[in-house]
């Protein structure tokens, strides 16, 4: 099937919402007040919208055409852009 078309929906809202909490299996698609958003692509400094360690895509979403790339996710925190990684992600 195509990541691209089938997805999980995640309408998660509140207060102290973490990752941790949450299976993250197969690819998740974020709507905000039923609006599809995305993660930022450059540095968000740490304790912006709510957070402790804002998150950002490192590198641009990618198009449909360009079908699956990896990618990795940054964590910006106090001691600068991108203090924290994830593994590569596709």
């Amino acid at each position: 099937s195509d990541p691209c078309y089938n997805y999980e929906a995640n309408n998660e809202s509140g207060d102290w919402i973490c990752d941790e909490s949450f299976s993250w299996n197969g690819w998740y698609r974020l709507f905000y007040y039923g609006m599809n958003i995305q993660m930022p692509e450059t540095c968000v400094t740490s304790y912006s919208c709510n957070t402790d360690i804002s998150l950002s895509l490192n590198g641009p979403h990618p198009q449909i055409e360009d079908g699956v790339v990896t990618r990795e996710i940054c964590g910006s925190y106090y001691w600068g852009c991108c203090y924290y990684k994830t593994n590569p992600i596709r």
